[in-house]
């Protein structure tokens, strides 16, 4: 069996593609001690006879250490990890984030503008409704395009929890404010958009080549 570098899920020796994720499963096994490339599905290195240690989280590096054979000194290098291209439905579902930060920031002006405008009828007027939803709005946007930027680079976990918070928000904002046609189009989009992206992140697709 060969284990995901993306989500982890066990799929056949010979497979090509994550049957899970749809991301590219690799070919070969380097070794952590010597830097040595394995046959797939090795579990102890042709070269050093250590444990070969292939699943490792993205960004991590394999480190080696050689011996100079002129001057018996040691030397490390990495070699970096590659994580697999990103599938087409996370692609899809990237630019769908991306469409919520527009949406948020849309949002965002429409409660800053109606702030300016309760506030000139005078001091006693309440606000906090609105200003909580301007800051949600701040708090909302940048976790869905911290969440984008993290799948385009084979992330999956925070664009799923940013899909549960988008769809959540919109269906409950959707229900408290739907009696103007701004609102339900924004908390609408939110929500649609929302339940999409997960559904594409939970698809299997070939990875973009």
């Amino acid at each position: 069996m060969s284990k995901c570098i993306n989500c982890g899920f066990e799929n056949p020796a010979d497979s090509k593609f994550c049957a899970s994720c749809g991301v590219a499963m690799p070919t070969s096994s380097y070794c952590p001690g010597c830097g040595a490339e394995n046959p797939p599905g090795s579990k102890f290195c042709k070269q050093c006879g250590g444990a070969l240690d292939r699943w490792r989280p993205p960004g991590a590096g394999f480190n080696t250490v050689t011996q100079s054979s002129a001057t018996g000194s040691l030397s490390s290098s990495v070699f970096p990890w590659k994580p697999g291209p990103i599938s087409k439905a996370h692609d899809t579902a990237r630019q769908l984030l991306w469409g919520t930060v527009g949406l948020y920031a849309v949002a965002a002006y429409f409660n800053y503008s109606s702030m300016v405008a309760m506030a000139q009828l005078g001091p006693f007027v309440d606000t906090s409704t609105t200003g909580f939803l301007l800051t949600l709005c701040f708090v909302l946007g940048g976790f869905s395009g911290f969440a984008a930027m993290k799948l385009g680079k084979g992330e999956v976990d925070l664009a799923k929890k940013a899909s549960i918070a988008n769809s959540a928000t919109g269906a409950i904002t959707l229900f408290l404010f739907h009696n103007a046609l701004i609102s339900i189009a924004l908390n609408g989009g939110l929500l649609v958009i929302g339940i999409w992206c997960w559904r594409l992140l939970n698809q299997v697709q070939r990875p973009l080549i």
